[in-house]
């Protein structure tokens, strides 16, 4: 790592907080044998100039089957491992292979997936019968995730919720619905993207006249 003036300094509070370098422990993926740290980076390069040869690290271990190395896109391979293994798992691989979901983090397909397997637990009790996973994703993806960011672009919750994704936005929205008062009557997906867009709308204008000095 470069040393620079900011660098300095960095090593220098962490020093003043750690003068024996008992850091609290960095964060390590391991992906089959590549070691990649997610968090720690100048605790790291600290210890490493003071000549410690140890140092404690929390280490979630990754199988993947692409090929890699130390100098490759960790966070972009990591995202694209999260996303092949939705595909697979959800059965929308083979029910409708040219879906595209994106997330602004990988750990929104985990969150997806959870929701299709809900889809398909209902669709089962429904049914009375045990149903395929491309089954159900297939009716997941036509009857509840289309809909549902067809609602989101028509209430341009993209552009009220700037750098945010459609998969992004599909999970707030299925959120907002279920934080819905049931008193209030059922809730579509629908209805929770128009109420979504209209509550940021008017957060939005409360910031501007804020800024404006309009309290």
């Amino acid at each position: 790592m470069t040393s620079t003036p900011r660098t300095r300094e960095r090593w220098e509070r962490l020093e003043r907080a750690f003068p024996t370098l008992g850091f609290p422990p960095i964060s390590v993926y391991q992906v089959n044998d590549v070691f990649f740290v997610i968090d720690g980076n100048h605790r790291v390069a600290l210890a490493k100039q003071k000549g410690a040869e140890f140092i404690d690290a929390e280490v979630t271990q990754i199988h993947t089957d692409i090929e890699i190395d130390e100098n490759i896109d960790f966070e972009r391979m990591f995202y694209l491992e999260q996303a092949q293994r939705f595909m697979q798992q959800s059965g929308l691989a083979r029910s409708r292979p040219m879906a595209r979901i994106d997330f602004t983090r990988p750990l929104g397909f985990v969150e997806l997936l959870d929701v299709v397997k809900a889809h398909g637990y209902d669709m089962m009790m429904e049914s009375g019968k045990v149903l395929q996973p491309h089954e159900i994703a297939a009716d997941w993806y036509d009857r509840v995730y289309l809909p549902a960011v067809e609602s989101i672009r028509w209430e341009r919750l993209l552009e009220l919720e700037a750098g945010s994704t459609e998969g992004d936005l599909f999970l707030w929205v299925l959120q907002r619905r279920r934080e819905h008062d049931p008193q209030q009557g059922q809730q579509s997906l629908e209805d929770a993207a128009r109420q979504a867009a209209r509550d940021q709308e008017r957060r939005i204008r409360v910031r501007a006249r804020r800024a404006l000095g309009g309290g």
